[in-house]
């Protein structure tokens, strides 16, 4: 009984350990997304966004041409 205890103890223990180092990559991994996020959207403030719009939009009406 004592030894199904600790096997029991032990599973979720480790269930507990995969959880967190899955969390904590997780986590790491939506701090650096944040960062690049961030990054970008300073880049974008430094272009005239007005014609990208109208870059993208000649892109979206040409491919409904071609199909």
């Amino acid at each position: 009984m004592n030894l199904k205890i600790n096997i029991n103890f032990l599973e979720k223990y480790l269930a507990y350990l995969v959880n967190y180092f899955e969390y904590k990559r997780m986590k790491e991994k939506s701090e650096k997304l944040d960062v690049e996020y961030k990054r970008i959207t300073e880049n974008l403030k430094e272009y005239d966004l007005m014609a990208d719009v109208d870059d993208q939009r000649f892109h979206h009406f040409r491919s409904t041409v071609n199909r």
